[in-house]
């Protein structure tokens, strides 16, 4: 039951809190997250007791001015409690984000549960968000009408209903105008595991293989960026050069959208929260200027495991200048 997930072989606890097991010996693994070292320690059981695990990082880059996020995970559908209690609540999620020490998680309310998930919408942080550690709940449309035309993430929400809509049914059959009603109030938004409908046969890039554009991807973005609707389209959960072809030819016919990393836990990943990252260069960790910060470029994609820090050209940094 929450807080532990009944598809995760890990359980996730903080200082002072506990668990119960049954006796015997234990090797257990611990570590918080790709930035930390998997560390090892064997235990033996046979009363209640207090056990103490030394957390160790390899690597802080939010010590660096690169705050990491994951900009798609869900609270309900897919491998999710669905019944009876329509998803997980705030306090089990932010933990999933504590526990893979992400900075920021976007708990995204989409068609499964939808309506008792919507909810916990704010347009602000989730109280339960941390200094270092922030959560707030806003949409991806999927399971609406426009979904054959791919699913969008909507970050950044002031509101979470388009105008007119008292049920999923009412919303735009297409992407064009929810994305410039997100526009509108100050969203950042993109396209959710952009490769599905754009598969290939080539891994050469660009390419000009023609995608079926049949699937629940970045199916049209390649209209609404030439609206300048579109932020940014993710990566990590599809094939690279699915995903990442589309980019680059809309990259050479002059647009600026970004890639921006991220897990759709726990449907396409569900293994933890995090798995598929952007950092970005913040003088000040707040949500605003990390969205902020994907949609000007100022950030880098990476599992965590791998970073690209002060990368420059011509000693001009990521996302300044419009770059």
């Amino acid at each position: 039951l929450p807080p532990d997930f009944d598809f995760h072989p890990q359980g996730y606890r903080s200082d002072g809190e506990q668990i119960k097991l049954p006796a015997g010996e234990y090797t257990v693994e611990y570590a918080r997250g790709p930035e930390y070292v998997v560390k090892r320690q064997r235990v033996k059981i046979d009363r209640p007791q207090t056990l103490t695990f030394k957390l160790e990082r390899w690597i802080d880059v939010a010590k660096l001015g690169w705050y990491s996020g994951d900009h798609h995970v869900h609270a309900a559908g897919c491998m999710h409690y669905e019944s009876p209690t329509q998803g997980v609540m705030p306090q089990d999620m932010i933990r999933h984000i504590l526990g893979e020490a992400l900075n920021v998680g976007s708990v995204l309310t989409w068609g499964p549960c939808y309506y008792y998930q919507k909810q916990f919408f704010e347009a602000k942080d989730n109280q339960l968000s941390t200094r270092e550690n922030l959560m707030r709940y806003d949409v991806e449309v999927s399971g609406f009408p426009s979904s054959h035309c791919g699913h969008l993430v909507l970050l950044r929400l002031k509101e979470q209903d388009y105008p007119g809509a008292k049920v999923l049914e009412d919303w735009p059959t297409w992407d064009l105008p929810i994305l410039q009603w997100a526009k509108r109030q100050g969203a950042v938004t993109g396209f959710a595991h952009s490769g599905f409908g754009l598969a290939l046969k080539s891994d050469a890039l660009p390419n000009y293989e023609l995608p079926k554009f049949d699937g629940i991807g970045a199916n049209e973005y390649i209209v609404d960026v030439t609206h300048d609707a579109v932020d940014f389209i993710s990566t990590v959960v599809t094939p690279a050069p699915w995903e990442l072809n589309i980019w680059y030819h809309t990259l050479n016919a002059g647009f600026r959208a970004r890639i921006s990393g991220e897990t759709d836990f726990p449907c396409i990943y569900g293994e933890r929260v995090g798995l598929g990252r952007s950092y970005v260069r913040l003088d000040k960790l707040t949500y605003d200027g990390w969205a902020e910060g994907v949609r000007d470029g100022r950030a880098y994609v990476s599992d965590g495991k791998s970073h690209l820090i002060d990368f420059r050209v011509k000693d001009l940094p990521l996302g300044s200048r419009g770059s």
